[in-house]
């Protein structure tokens, strides 16, 4: 009886565990788990246009700002269990090409890292890179451009674990999705591998840190127009400069908070990070190479917040713009701006010190559209 107990105790525990890390399929299909997350704080990244790199700029015109959030912004979703880091990204993009034999080139998603950022090492010895191309062998315009989260990992720049073997990913490890207006990747890199040279990651737990930047690549048939990042100094330098990674803490329940500011250099700090959590999704890709299609009124960032909060909103076309806070009764008791603005994509912060906690309605008029949404002011 005991034999037959203590078999299904451990029937049971290992059912559990299957279940527990199954909790991710690399299906290019959006997980329950990432419905629920909501912001950096635990584990989504929206990353628009607006986070273009600004020295990606080019004197012969061949490399300059996206023309919006439909040439290339994208969304990142993440999760961890104690084997895997996951990935989800949806990258909006009206233009899709890997035709490039030199890798960087092409449409592609780059992870950078720094296992652990406690070391303060510096220079490419110490910092990993890891992609994947939006296309694979089977519809690239290039079948050797096609990064299957190996093709980054040149001589020297391999992920190995501490015994030195050397990690190569398998089709469980990724899958593929195009969409009407952009792509889909789904990948999982193993926490085993994160290692470069002496900088190695710790013990996988909740509140291990490490530091990441996440770039978007976009091709638009010619090579490397641009790239939109999350990063702590907003560089596209931490493939070989671990200090502008920013910062992740793992967190309970597979979940993760990211940090625009650098582990190694606390003064390494991403002075735009609002621009990347507007919120919502980007727009769906248009025929409009530069402007927005409609008016829109972005949740602001952060919610609950105290006492400053980020507000966004878009124009088709210049515009009078006024927005209010108002409480519960409908009474205005704030006026938050009241000007007016170019056409584009727009943010005003809102300082709420003097009001008290509680549910209120920010509203936004510019001429005849209408929008209100609702936020909380928790002190």
């Amino acid at each position: 009886m005991k034999n037959l107990l203590f078999s299904f105790f451990m029937f049971v525990l290992i059912i559990g565990s299957a279940k527990a890390q199954g909790f991710i399929t690399i299906d290019a299909q959006r997980d329950a788990f990432f419905d629920n997350l909501v912001n950096p704080n635990d584990g989504k990244i929206f990353i628009p246009a607006r986070s273009f790199l600004p020295e990606d700029t080019s004197s012969t015109g061949k490399i300059g700002p996206p023309w919006g959030d439909a040439d290339i912004s994208g969304i990142v979703w993440t999760a961890w269990d104690t084997t895997y880091l996951y990935y989800y990204v949806e990258v909006k993009d009206n233009l899709i090409f890997d035709n490039k034999s030199q890798n960087w080139n092409n449409d592609k998603v780059e992870l950078k890292f720094d296992p652990n950022p406690s070391l303060k090492l510096t220079g490419q010895a110490n910092a990993i890179q890891v992609g994947m191309t939006a296309l694979d062998s089977s519809d690239a315009q290039l079948k050797a451009a096609v990064d299957d989260l190996n093709l980054d990992q040149k001589v020297g720049n391999e992920m190995l674990d501490t015994a030195g073997h050397l990690w190569r990913s398998a089709r469980s490890d990724y899958a593929r999705r195009r969409t009407a207006d952009g792509y889909v990747l789904e990948f999982r890199l193993p926490f085993k591998y994160l290692n470069k040279g002496a900088n190695k990651l710790r013990p996988v737990a909740v509140g291990m840190q490490f530091g990441t930047s996440i770039n978007i690549v976009d091709d638009d048939s010619a090579g490397r127009q641009n790239t939109v990042n999350w990063s702590a100094g907003h560089k596209d330098a931490a493939w070989s400069t671990p200090m502008y990674d920013g910062a992740v803490t793992l967190l309970a329940d597979h979940k993760l908070k990211y940090v625009a500011r650098s582990l190694q250099r606390d003064t390494i700090f991403n002075p735009h990070e609002d621009d990347w959590y507007f919120g919502g999704t980007p727009n769906s890709v248009n025929s409009s190479r530069s402007l927005p299609g409609s008016f829109e009124l972005m949740q602001n960032y952060p919610n609950p917040f105290n006492p400053t909060t980020t507000i966004g909103f878009t124009l088709p076309q210049r515009s009078d713009v006024r927005i209010v806070l108002v409480n519960v009764l409908g009474q205005v008791v704030k006026e938050i701006t009241n000007s007016n603005y170019s056409a584009g994509s727009h943010q005003v912060t809102m300082d709420a010190s003097q009001l008290a906690s509680g549910i209120y309605f920010y509203k936004l008029q510019a001429g005849l559209f209408i929008d209100t949404k609702k936020l909380v002011l928790l002190k």
